[in-house]
């Protein structure tokens, strides 16, 4: 994995031997201390060591280097531009440590290439400090310019304390936490606690002060069951309305056995035998909305069975079910979709091309698709009034939707909008005037997500890129659009109102990025095991050894 990550480096931010130089100038390593947002570089035995030319620092515009203090960086390889320009980035740390001993001083070359900064061209033979080329990496010098007016870095430096750079870009925060596991680790909080995998199949939980101030009594609180294979068990960790689950599997895929709990306040873990918890909520086999007055759930029967949809008023303990005749709620079939569609997030059933789909409720109604089994066309739109019991079917040809509540300019009063797929045309539908308006065009249904009083959509185009569109309250326009590489398909979340959107790269394993719609930050590459709260993110970056970030939320 490291030769694969360094060939990355090099193919974006370093131009190797096909960069020709100007000329050759004296360097030389610093002699005062420099820090990065916090972190101290040390220089002596670092594979891309800070330099000094000139009397002014130059830093390494390496592939972390520059995402660490917010920026990215581009080659172009026909015009042999690099651009560098400021980024909404938060990657861990990199040390680039190498154990051969750097000389005090070095031979460095004057960048030949065009050069853009932050949009803007920049003279390089005119520059009085210039870019340099060093270990066949290109170093940018750390003038007020450049460091403050165009990166936004606070910039200062004295005898005492040496140069400290700090960048606006979101901080991560590395987490110390006693005997964690190497292989493959996982992490998760409540706010009070870490809970994580320990050697020797141990969950432990740690007050989260305590990993702060040094004092380390972590508190076993579970064992993983038996296994032939000490601490190799995977353990996910999920968390839903301030609670904290973990699920882990035994044996084979088969004949094993999957272990799924609760971790109650007191440390205690509560086994369920019923249910997936994904990100908390119970999925595979039940799905529960607690609405305003009433509870809705689904329930499937198994992977080959069908999904049966209820009701339940508060105070009562009769479950009214959804009956239509020869209708299945739940579900939604497209006669255009393979089990295997890339594009398809949610969970499947063995009924051929079927999914399993979930409901939503807007005030007293409920939303959700089902098809007809006499027939055999793709799944409708159907709602269901629980003041009256009345069921009707809405808009025919519908998979994936989302329901929310917002504006219709028309009216000029709230009512009801549902955005959804049809064959690759996204619409919004308004219940006042019972209509539809195309919203996008070329789209793979995947799926949506409530934020507050936007729709959220991610979908694909080509299966080599993916967009994350945020769109307005009326559902008629996107307000964000996110564009970024995928060959493996999207996951996301939302909590607290923000939006977590998770990309599974194949060749890099795992790539997050998460999404707000004020803002939004992607982490360094092969983030896994991400864990997400209503108050910081929690994930796992594995290079030679684990390492566990966290980042908080405004």
């Amino acid at each position: 994995m490291k030769s694969v990550k360094n060939l990355i480096v090099m193919m974006f931010v370093s131009f190797a031997l096909a960069v020709s130089a100007m000329a050759s100038e004296k360097v030389s390593l610093p002699t005062f201390d420099v820090t990065f947002n916090g972190q101290l570089v040390s220089s002596d035995a670092r594979q891309y060591p800070l330099i000094v030319y000139k009397d002014i620092t130059y830093i390494p515009m390496t592939y972390y280097d520059t995402r660490f203090l917010g920026l990215a960086t581009d080659w172009n390889n026909e015009t042999r531009t690099i651009s560098i320009k400021k980024a909404d980035t938060s990657f861990a740390y990199r040390d680039y440590y190498s154990d051969k001993t750097n000389k005090k001083s070095d031979k460095a070359e004057i960048c030949s290439f065009n050069i853009v900064v932050n949009g803007k061209a920049i003279d390089n033979k005119k520059e009085e400090y210039p870019l340099l080329v060093y270990r066949d990496v290109t170093y940018f010098p750390l003038t007020w310019r450049f460091a403050v007016d165009e990166f936004g870095w606070n910039y200062s430096f004295s005898l005492e304390e040496g140069l400290a750079i700090t960048s606006d870009n979101k901080p991560l925060t590395k987490i110390l936490l006693p005997d964690i596991r190497t292989n493959e680790p996982s992490v998760a909080t409540d706010g009070k606690y870490w809970y994580y995998t320990g050697n020797n199949n141990k969950i432990y939980r740690l007050i989260r002060g305590d990993w702060a101030d040094g004092t380390y009594e972590p508190e076993v609180i579970h064992t993983l069951e038996y296994t032939y294979y000490s601490d190799t068990t995977l353990v996910g960790f999920s968390y839903w309305q301030g609670n904290v689950f973990m699920t882990y599997h035994i044996g084979g895929a088969s004949t094993g056995t999957t272990y799924r709990y609760k971790i109650n306040s007191d440390g205690s873990c509560e086994r369920s035998t019923e249910g997936t918890y994904y990100y908390g909520m119970i999925g595979a086999n039940v799905y529960k909305i607690d609405a305003d007055g009433f509870t809705v759930e689904r329930y499937n029967s198994g992977r080959t069975g069908t999904s049966t949809v209820y009701y339940r008023f508060d105070g009562s303990e009769e479950y009214i079910e959804l009956k239509l005749d020869g209708v299945r709620f739940g579900e939604y079939r497209s006669t255009d979709l393979s089990l295997n569609d890339g594009g398809q997030l949610l969970g499947t059933n063995a009924e051929g091309n079927t999914w399993f789909n979930d409901p939503q409720v807007i005030g007293s109604r409920i939303y959700l698709t089902g098809y007809d089994e006499k027939s055999n066309t793709n799944s409708s739109l159907y709602v269901c009034d629980t003041k009256t019991g009345e069921i009707k079917k809405l808009i025919d040809n519908v998979g994936v939707f989302y329901a929310f509540s917002g504006w219709d300019n028309a009216a000029k009063a709230v009512v009801d909008m549902i955005i959804y797929d049809r064959q690759g045309t996204r619409y919004r539908y308004s219940t006042y005037s019972l209509s539809e308006l195309v919203i996008d065009t070329n789209v793979r249904p995947m799926k949506m997500a409530n934020l507050e009083s936007s729709c959220l959509a991610v979908v694909g185009d080509d299966g080599k890129t993916a967009e994350v569109k945020c769109y307005d309250g009326y559902g008629s326009g996107s307000i964000k659009t996110t564009i970024f590489e995928t060959d493996s398909g999207m996951e996301f979340n939302v909590v607290n109102g923000n939006l977590y959107a998770y990309n599974y790269n194949q060749s890099d394993r795992k790539l997050a990025v998460f999404y707000k719609i004020q803002d939004n930050f992607v982490t360094g590459e092969n983030a896994q095991n991400i864990f997400v709260t209503d108050h910081s993110v929690l994930f796992i970056v594995n290079d030679e050894k684990p390492y566990v970030f966290e980042v908080e939320l405004d």
